[in-house]
């Protein structure tokens, strides 16, 4: 199984929302927004998408220090790269694997979903996409208000078919040594 909730009913989602929102007007709708960076205070862009180095990522954004933002991360504290990452209505995000040194690690996140939607998933494939053929893959649908944990290591994609909605999470992550892992 690629996602579990690890805590459910945990999160005072009209006090997410409302802060969210607040932010994302402060970064004209921006559709990834930093929660952490790497030593320059309220730096709320260099970690989006792919990083160098996405442990670098451990400063909390002072704009987001006493909010409940930071409340909620920091019962995380083996997480780093917070983000709130926003799909538009009707979008999807490129397939993909997250695999900062694969050979070793697993990537793992963290999940807070603040809006969602029924048309609103993250899926995983099997194996890798051939040319042709049928694929096996998984789909979840994250509720808001539960907190999940995700392994990322495989190939997946989120998407948000919802005519008018967006779909918006918080997001951190971390590794684990393949070793040590037990899905």
């Amino acid at each position: 199984m690629s996602v579990v909730c690890i805590q459910e009913n945990v999160v005072d989602i009209e006090r997410l929302k409302s802060e969210v929102s607040v932010i994302r007007r402060e970064h004209g709708g921006e559709i990834q927004v930093c929660i952490n960076n790497k030593g320059t205070d309220n730096d709320f862009t260099s970690g989006n998408g792919k990083s160098d180095n996405p442990q670098n990522f451990i400063h909390m954004n002072s704009r987001f220090q006493g909010t409940y933002i930071s409340e909620l991360i920091s019962d995380f504290p083996e997480y780093f790269r917070w983000r709130i990452m926003c799909i538009k209505p009707k979008s999807t995000y490129s397939i993909h694997a997250d695999h900062y040194h694969m050979e070793k690690f697993y990537n793992i996140r963290v999940h807070i979903p603040v809006i969602t939607n029924e048309n609103s998933y993250l899926v995983f494939f099997d194996n890798e996409l051939g040319s042709q053929g049928k694929e096996m893959f998984e789909y979840y649908n994250l509720q808001a208000g539960n907190i999940y944990k995700a392994n990322t290591s495989r190939l997946h994609t989120a998407f948000n078919f919802d005519e008018n909605l967006e779909r918006i999470h918080i997001v951190g992550e971390t590794f684990t040594l393949k070793e040590e892992h037990h899905e």
